[in-house]
């Protein structure tokens, strides 16, 4: 196998530095090698940015997962419904916004909305989370993968830098169109390789791990039914959970923090630079929640159960086993594995490495740059990120591992920030900062980065990482709600409404959402609130004998397959259903640009940090702005 893999990766290399030659042939300019001139075709939300959910939602640990904790773990595959979701809640009027402030990138829109750089700061932190760390987590375990996978012919140093190496090329070559479209391929070889893997291990061997002998999870944890609602435990470090840590909380929890995803400044950078038409909606609706979430719920425990453990190298009795049957088998596994790695990888790296660009250089330190100068500073933006993403891989992947979890739990701060610009404009600007700020370090002290600052230089905090089996980003979340709504009810007129209050003006006369009178307004956000309760939330412990044991008669059922695993599938389809509903029928995800005026609002006088920047912040772009200057006739 290991032959064979190798020409794989090379076929792979090659197709990607082919679409970065044609893509750099099509680019004109500078803002087409990083934003692609805003002009993506909406087919790339539909292929790109759903596997790019999935992506970040972790297949490769989720499996693991899975393998360890049975059905429990598998419920978290629901959070693609929820990502579905939030996406239809924010995707559509966040880029409507961009056009209506004349803004590409989601930092310049949130700034101009809210008036103050202060938030912009706050997504860029989290964009490069999810740039730097979390991209050196996702190349570190495709090291791991190809390192087992070959059986030690790859070495994992070698991986690291020669995965790194080919990224970054065909990045820097081919720009964000490049990239979009590799990720497109990416994710479409990942849910065939799933089937056809799957598929191999359920008709080639009889399904004999799977149908016969069920999930072999770990010692103590129930392989079949969530252990119960909620576990009062300090958190994970802290004690033991009895049946498993996969309670009905922690799913719930998770599926808050999965939602970070599509809240990531690096995902709505690539919404900003679409062409959406009805492409937000499909790719909500049928790729995310329906396709993605459907193969994964269905499909991950057949995988799971030839995975002999929660170590990478219990991934080696399955390669073998494949490849038994036939070598290219086991690559097809593999890929799939590795087709998700290096689309979260190229997605968030890339994404961020644009953003910061584009926000910071060609904005604010190097304002005066010519086309090829501004191209030249994004790749070289690119690099640096790419040489501390690949040393962090090769040498310090445990600093990458324990810091990839602040940025979904940071994301998931800025849902107040994406309530006030898309719903509610009596959402302050203080409120907001507020609320994130106050959620943000909730996050970090439930996560490990806060937990080991204070063991080490102060005093042990008497919870762990997710105390009462609930994610840092909904205890962060929580507090950010609480604090957010209770500023705004107080200042629910400030001197900056009638600002923000131009924004939805625009929106209430040109982009109606049809959400019907208020029967119908109630029954859908009843009805999304009740399927969240029973399918990720405290009802979902039902489905742990629902159908086995049914509570209408005393009879047991003899199903062949565990209950709560029906129950999984059963509450997927009704979500699809759900989504299906607010994306289409009530219009949140179909765009229409007949009326939309593109910059009406870009001559406001109130323009980004006009009287709002803050002294040290202008003081320090002036210092870096001459001192660039200066460099410049120096060597003139």
């Amino acid at each position: 196998m290991p032959n064979l893999l190798t020409m794989s990766l090379v076929l792979l290399a090659a197709y990607a530095i082919y679409i970065a030659v044609q893509a750099s042939r099509q680019s004109r300019n500078a803002s087409d090698h990083v934003d692609a001139g805003g002009t993506l075709s909406g087919w790339t939300q539909v292929f790109a940015a759903s596997g790019a959910l999935v992506a970040g939602l972790g297949p490769y640990d989720h499996l693991r997962l899975v393998a360890v904790f049975g059905y429990q773990a598998n419920s978290l595959f629901l959070s693609l419904v929820c990502l579905g979701l939030a996406a239809a809640l924010f995707q559509k009027r966040l880029w409507l916004a961009s056009r209506i402030f004349g803004e590409t990138s989601p930092g310049d829109v949130f700034a101009r909305y809210y008036q103050s750089p202060s938030i912009q700061i706050y997504m860029l932190g989290v964009a490069l989370l999810f740039a730097v760390p979390f991209s050196a987590y996702l190349l570190s375990q495709t090291a791991d993968l190809l390192a087992v996978a070959s059986a030690g012919q790859i070495s994992r140093i070698t991986a690291v830098y020669s995965v790194g190496f080919v990224v970054f090329m065909f990045a820097a070559l081919g720009g964000w169109r490049a990239v979009i479209y590799v990720c497109a391929a990416l994710s479409m070889l990942m849910m065939l390789m799933l089937v056809l893997t799957s598929g191999l291990l359920l008709t080639a061997f009889g399904g004999s791990g799977f149908l016969q002998n069920g999930l072999k999870v770990a010692q103590g944890v129930v392989a079949d039914a969530i252990p119960g609602v909620i576990q009062f435990s300090g958190g994970l470090g802290r004690a033991p959970m009895a049946g498993g840590m996969w309670t009905a909380t922690a799913i719930a929890s998770f599926a808050i923090a999965a939602t970070g995803i599509a809240l990531s400044p690096n995902f709505s950078f690539h919404t900003l630079t679409t062409q959406p038409k009805r492409s937000f909606a499909f790719s909500q609706v049928w790729m995310t929640a329906g396709l993605a979430a459907g193969l994964f719920l269905c499909l991950a425990p057949v995988l799971a159960a030839e995975i002999a453990g929660e170590d990478i190298a219990a991934f080696q009795p399955v390669f073998a086993k494949l490849s038994g049957l036939d070598e290219l088998a086991g690559v097809a596994l593999v890929l799939m594995l590795l087709s998700g790695l290096l689309l979260g990888l190229s997605y968030f790296a890339i994404s961020g490495a644009h953003v910061l660009s584009r926000e910071i250089v060609h904005r604010r330190l190097l304002p005066d740059l010519t086309t090829g100068g501004q191209r030249l500073a994004a790749r070289i933006v690119l690099a640096l990120m790419f040489m501390v993403i690949t040393l962090l891989s090769g040498f310090a992947p445990f600093i990458a591992a324990a810091f990839a979890p602040l940025a979904t739990g940071l994301a998931v701060q800025l849902f107040m920030a994406y309530l006030g610009l898309c719903w509610m404009p009596w959402l302050s600007r203080g409120a907001v900062l507020t609320g994130m700020v106050f959620g943000g370090l909730v996050v970090f002290f439930t996560e490990v980065p806060g937990l080991v600052l204070f063991d080490q230089l102060l005093v042990p905090l008497p919870w762990g990482r997710w105390p009462l089996t609930v994610h840092s980003a909904a205890w962060g979340l929580l507090i950010n709600v609480v604090i957010c709504l209770l500023i705004a009810i107080f200042n629910r007129r400030g001197a900056e409404r009638s600002h923000r209050d131009r924004l939805h003006d625009i929106f209430a006369r040109d982009h109606k959402t049809d959400f019907g009178g208020r029967a119908s307004q109630g029954a859908k956000w009843s009805l999304t609130l009740t399927w969240a309760f029973l399918a990720i939330g405290p009802g979902a412990v039902i489905g742990n004998t629902f159908f086995s044991k049914p509570i209408f008669s005393s009879v047991e059922v003899k199903l062949g397959v565990p209950s709560l695993w029906v129950w999984q599938i059963c509450f997927w389809v009704i979500g699809v259903f759900l989504t299906w509903w607010l994306a289409y029928r009530t219009g949140l995800s179909v765009v229409s640009t007949k009326s939309l005026r593109f910059g009406e609002l870009s001559d406001d006088p109130r323009l980004l940090g006009k009287a709002r920047q803050p002294e040290w912040m202008r003081l320090l772009v002036d210092r870096l702005s001459k001192r660039s200057t200066e460099t410049r006739w120096s060597r003139k």
